[in-house]
């Protein structure tokens, strides 16, 4: 699965420095991470889940500096589904179209009343792999 997610660059993003904080590019990566999950049929039903993804690890490398006003674009693809846990990559662009920062994340689908996680579902395999 593949998605590109486009965020207005707000000027509470900024740091004393005058450019986005990196916590901010982090927060700009979970709401890629979740348009995903929302794609992917994850994050439908009941406020509190039984089961679902939980974010096991995150890292980032963050590349140039980005600056208000802008836009930042993220474009996120899942890379791999093991049997417990699923990766993805997300790449992030500034206006101009330079890469800014690239993310990895760890997902692991998660039963959440028995506190363990358990096999990706066959359907959302299929789904994450489109």
């Amino acid at each position: 699965m593949r998605l590109a997610t486009e965020i207005q660059i707000d000027w509470d993003d900024l740091d004393a420095f005058g450019h986005v904080n990196n916590l901010a590019i982090l927060r700009y990566v979970q709401t890629s991470r979740i348009r995903v999950c929302e794609e992917a049929g994850l994050m439908k039903g009941s406020t509190r889940p039984d089961h679902g993804p939980i974010l096991a690890a995150t890292g980032c490398r963050y590349l140039r500096p980005l600056y208000y006003p802008g836009v930042v674009r993220v474009e996120s693809v899942v890379t791999g589904i093991k049997h417990t846990s699923f990766l993805m990559q997300h790449t992030i662009f500034d206006d101009a179209g330079h890469t800014a920062a690239t993310a990895e994340d760890v997902l692991v689908y998660f039963d959440y009343l028995h506190e363990e996680k358990m096999p990706v579902p066959d359907a959302l395999r299929a789904r994450l792999s489109a």
